[in-house]
């Protein structure tokens, strides 16, 4: 358990690291760009994601819940990611004037063909990546991603001063990628050949068709707003939509930064051990709840503030958004550790099923709501989530016998704890006078939140409190002096 908690404290550094710099620079770049420029580049950026999804394949995941890697294997993982990110690098080069027609955008075109060139650089890392996850190297890993962050951010904060507009945050990714790849470098092996084969491709192609599959549905079920409302609304609509959501993607961000690196490797290790999972389950979800769903909470009572204090007044209209995205993350975040618990079980059929599911719901939801304005598509969010959430608690119930009726016994401690931090936080923002400075707000609020949390936690001994105690703890020890 100790050295789970050191990768989760790397991952942690990595995650946290790279939030903070995707922040500061939004912060920056939230006054050279325009809500429409965000948007033009989040539209032309969806179909890219897809594109890598397809690109990656699972192969990553594969080599990381494999029994045993071998030199040939890490061969064939190689061959296959760069046939396919060549492949559709080229293929997103081609339809980069379709996908701007489609949305009258021109400037679109250049976003797509600055960000196709990621596509023949990435998979000359990715199976290193992959080991080093494997192996559970997140010292390394966290070096390598907080660097490939500060090179892109540095690229696209310049070029966005220089006028560059959207294409700015594209030619920021591709520096990035570049950077990342030669901080990988270091970390290849004797077994990691660049000589490609085709031997051994099978059980890649397929593990890799159904988890590809369903991370392609996931991706686009989350990217929904940005490839609908474009269409439906206008360019204007996405960016707002998507300032609202970032005010909780920067902590979700996070989140996962820390997890899902983790996790993965981690209950892998556990199952082919043959462990027991839903004791681990309860135990993750607990934790994860008590310190998540207090921070939505707390987001949405703050929105108004922290959108007019971080981005300025052409973003506030997007404020009222923000408590309908807050309460759908929720609804949401108990599901957080159930993907890759399916993948170390060898369910990954399970993702897919669910996000087949859950797509078409949200799809619907969007195409209802869109004509009566982007309030009325915030609205519908926390239902989409509980029709989502509805689906995973059966798949679990499946996989691991996690019943919802248990869900008390590990989720109890943590709506309480929210339920108080919401109750003191708001009755210290209602002693406030309703024009009282925004950056008044920030502090009284969150300042309350945070002793009202933490001493909330303590009370009522939930376990988050003794791994924050003990992080504290590790911290002291490293700091002190010898």
């Amino acid at each position: 358990m100790s050295s789970v908690r050191t990768s989760l404290a790397y991952a942690f550094l990595n995650a946290n690291a790279i939030t903070a710099l995707q922040f500061f620079s939004s912060l920056i770049l939230a006054r050279l760009l325009s809500p429409s420029e965000f948007g033009v580049y989040s539209t032309a950026a969806v179909f890219v994601g897809i594109a890598q999804l397809l690109r990656e394949f699972g192969v990553a995941s594969y080599v990381v819940q494999a029994k045993s890697i071998t030199t040939d294997l890490l061969r064939a993982a190689f061959t296959l990611l760069l046939m396919l990110a060549w492949s559709i690098g080229l293929i997103l080069a081609l339809l980069s004037s379709s996908i701007a027609e489609f949305y009258r955008e021109p400037a679109a075109r250049d976003i797509v063909l600055v960000l196709a060139l990621n596509f023949f650089v990435t998979p000359l890392g990715a199976v290193t990546m992959a080991v080093a996850q494997r192996n559970m190297r997140f010292r390394a890993i966290a070096l390598i991603g907080i660097a490939g962050t500060i090179v892109g951010t540095v690229a696209t904060i310049f070029l966005a001063m220089q006028g560059y507009g959207p294409i700015s945050l594209a030619w920021g990714a591709v520096a990035g990628t570049v950077a990342t790849f030669v901080c990988t470098l270091p970390l290849r092996t004797a077994e990691m050949s660049w000589w490609p084969t085709l031997h051994g491709l099978k059980p890649l192609l397929r593990f890799g068709g159904t988890v590809t599959s369903s991370n392609v549905l996931g991706y686009v079920n989350r990217s929904a707003s940005d490839i609908m409302l474009g269409r439906l609304i206008n360019m204007d609509a996405v960016g707002l939509f998507n300032r609202a959501a970032s005010m909780n993607r920067y902590f979700t961000s996070a989140l996962n930064g820390v997890l899902a690196p983790v996790m993965l490797p981690w209950l892998s290790q556990l199952n082919r051990a043959g462990t027991s999972l839903e004791d681990i389950y309860e135990k993750i979800t607990e934790r994860i709840t008590g310190l998540s769903w207090p921070v939505y909470a707390v987001i949405a009572l703050l929105s108004d503030p922290l959108i007019h204090v971080l981005f300025g007044d052409q973003w506030r209209s997007s404020a009222g958004l923000v408590p309908f995205i807050c309460m759908a993350a929720m609804v949401s975040v108990p599901y957080t550790a159930s993907g890759a618990l399916f993948l170390a079980k060898g369910k990954p059929a399970n993702n897919l099923l669910s996000e087949a599911i859950n797509l078409p719901i949200k799809v619907i939801a969007i195409l209802v709501a869109a004509p009566y304005g982007l309030y009325a598509v915030a609205v519908a969010w926390p239902f989409v989530a509980l029709a989502g959430a509805a689906v995973q608690q059966i798949l679990l119930s499946r996989v691991l016998k996690v019943r919802l009726m248990d869900s008390g016994r590990y989720l109890g401690k943590s709506a309480l704890v929210t339920l108080v931090v919401v109750l003191a936080t708001w009755s210290g923002l209602q002693t406030l006078a309703n024009e009282a400075a925004s950056i008044i707000k920030l502090v009284v609020g969150g300042g309350i939140s945070f002793v009202v949390w933490a001493a909330t936690l303590k009370l009522l001994k939930h376990p988050l409190y003794e791994e924050l105690l003990r992080l504290v703890q590790q911290l002291k020890s490293r700091l002190a002096p010898d």
